[in-house]
């Protein structure tokens, strides 16, 4: 009734449950597994798209791999891995349809893995906004239009689908969701703009009764605001001049105290941007209980494969030799992507691979700014991480090649 676009994803549930079993997960396990075989081959034909070098696509390929924490994300009962490989075999066909202005297919499946990508995980949708200003760009350079075309079509169907989404759940589950009664857009602003534990004078439980909102571990991320609206406000519309309320003080707190809005800041992209396996510490350890849940209520349940269970326990001596392992790939990642960003911004010789590289760049612009604002944890910035990778490849290799041949040069003049 709150939130109606986990509808679609919800529905998936449904459907594994009618066909396989009431409350048997496994099935959906399998499918985030392949997801993640599919992330790991859209890495591959995205960078190889880009930067048509063999030598780069194979690092992109081994860097997407060593990115095992991947893996933990099987249980997690939640479409994050699925649409991210959908969008992210999307991006790949988008891309590969901008050296290709005379072919319509692959765009078109490119929207249609857009549009199910997003239903099934709407924050996904950044992705496609962000390519929507790309192809704006191309409109005022290149007069070309084909693409905007293509993405505004995505949107409308998103939305579309979502509308028909609600009315066939309605009509299927005697259910009365409506507008009127959703949370804004604008309390996940309001929620990530706060730095507290938010709170009624009524109180309301969570899931499985773990109260959430006890703990803030940063700024900026879920306090609870959004399950206590409701309390406040039963209407969209109520609920909306609350959260615009409370982003109100908020912005005027930080107007108030720059020093103070500078930690707000730096403490919430740290928090974001600085987990290297991306949120799967929150998965419970294993145990003999029927469920584990995460800190969002997302639920683990006890037929999910032990191993894994194991090895997201933080009491795991493999845990934390695996988390040093993937501090330094992400520091990797991130320092030879923005190398590989700015080699790329000094050489526009191959306009392909400008093109490729502008597009990511948008992305993780986009992506940046929203969860500089919005709700935010470091699972809904691992889709900028994955695209990091393809970038962080190519400046891996030419770093690399620089320095072998500078040590060729050296051994050379040595030599005489």
């Amino acid at each position: 009734e709150r939130y109606p676009h986990q509808i679609w994803f919800e529905s998936i549930l449904r459907l594994c449950f009618n066909i396989f079993g009431q409350n048997n997960l496994l099935p959906l396990y399998m499918l985030n597994l392949v997801s993640i075989l599919g992330i790991i081959f859209a890495v591959f034909k995205i960078t190889d798209r880009i930067f048509r070098k063999s030598s780069v696509t194979i690092i992109a390929t081994i860097l997407t791999g060593l990115s095992s924490f991947l893996v933990y994300y099987v249980p997690f009962v939640y479409g994050d891995i699925i649409g991210l490989a959908l969008v992210l075999l999307g991006l790949w066909l988008y891309i590969d349809a901008l050296d290709k202005p005379r072919s319509l297919k692959g765009l078109c499946v490119a929207v249609l893995l857009f549009v199910v990508g997003i239903l099934i995980k709407s924050s996904l949708s950044i992705i496609v906004y962000a390519l929507l200003v790309h192809a704006v760009l191309l409109i005022v350079q290149q007069k070309k239009w084909r693409y905007c075309t293509a993405l505004l079509a995505t949107v409308a169907a998103v939305y579309i689908s979502q509308l028909g989404g609600v009315a066939l759940y309605n009509a299927r589950y005697d259910t009365n969701i409506s507008g009127d009664t959703t949370v804004p857009k604008v309390a996940w602003i309001a929620m990530g703009l706060q730095s507290e534990a938010f709170s009624t004078d009524t109180p309301y439980s969570v899931t499985e009764g773990h109260d959430v909102t006890k703990v803030v571990p940063a700024p900026g991320v879920f306090n609870g605001f959004v399950w206590g609206l409701p309390y406040m406000d039963k209407t969209s519309q109520g609920m909306s001049r609350i959260s615009k309320d409370y982003l109100g003080k908020s912005i005027e707190s930080f107007a108030k105290d720059p020093v103070f809005a500078a930690g707000f800041f730096s403490a919430k992209i740290a928090y974001t941007w600085a987990d290297p396996t991306y949120d799967t510490r929150v998965f419970v350890s294993a145990s003999d209980e029927t469920v584990g849940v995460t800190r969002w209520g997302k639920v683990m349940t006890a037929d999910a494969p032990r191993l894994l269970m194991w090895l997201a326990d933080d009491k795991s001596k493999f845990r934390s030799i695996s988390i040093r392992i993937y501090d330094a790939l992400q520091l990797v990642v991130y320092a030879f992507a923005a190398v590989g960003f700015v080699l790329i911004a000094r050489n526009q010789k191959e306009r392909g691979t400008a093109r490729g590289a502008s597009c990511l760049a948008l992305i993780l612009l986009l992506g940046f700014v929203v969860y500089l604002l919005w709700e935010t944890t470091a699972r809904y910035v691992l889709p900028y991480y994955i695209l990091m990778i393809p970038v962080a490849a190519f400046g891996l290799h030419v770093l690399t090649n620089r320095i072998w041949l500078i040590v060729k040069s050296s051994t050379e003049k040595l030599n005489r």
